[in-house]
């Protein structure tokens, strides 16, 4: 709702999707008129498997790269919105003490490509606690981003009847 409510001029709206794996996220964006998308993974089998997927078919940009490189190809100011889903977790469940200092590293990354006014969009099973005492904080005290919204949600698969938690993190430049 926050991605159709801010940019309604879908063909005018930059999206770098971050960590797309096999997800479907970027494809259906462009379904729904999205046509300036660029989908990043660290994997070059992945980029290989989306780009014979989905590549010929549409105008989205699969690239090997790696979040902590982002803002080494991409420019300052490039993109209108930034969405990721769980690939931030990847990273946060790691046994370290250096996660939050990965994880704002690389919010500081999505800053410097993000467009001023552009949104992340953070899909996560991580819960508030964690986000904030980890990274978020200490983004909003540096006046990198405000917190928009922080809204859960419960996702069930019709494969497996777990019941899991999702959080949707909103967050402006």
């Amino acid at each position: 709702a926050i991605l159709k409510e801010k940019y309604p001029h879908k063909n005018k709206c930059n999206i770098l999707e971050l960590g797309c794996g096999n997800s479907s996220l970027s494809y259906g964006l462009y379904q729904i008129g999205y046509k300036q998308i660029i989908s990043i993974d660290f994997s070059p089998t992945v980029i290989s498997q989306m780009k014979a997927k989905y590549g010929e078919s549409t105008s989205i940009s699969y690239l090997c790269v790696d979040f902590n490189r982002m803002d080494q190809f991409f420019d300052e100011n490039q993109f209108d919105v930034i969405i990721e889903k769980a690939g931030l977790d990847s990273i946060a469940v790691r046994n370290s003490p250096d996660v939050p200092k990965l994880l704002f590293n690389i919010y500081e990354k999505m800053h410097k490509v993000l467009k001023v006014n552009g949104i992340v969009l953070s899909i996560s099973s991580k819960n508030p606690v964690f986000w904030k005492n980890s990274v978020l904080n200490k983004l909003v005290d540096n006046k990198m981003f405000e917190i928009i919204q922080i809204k859960k949600t419960v996702f069930t698969n019709p494969k497996n009847p777990t019941l899991m938690n999702l959080y949707f993190y909103y967050l402006q430049k």
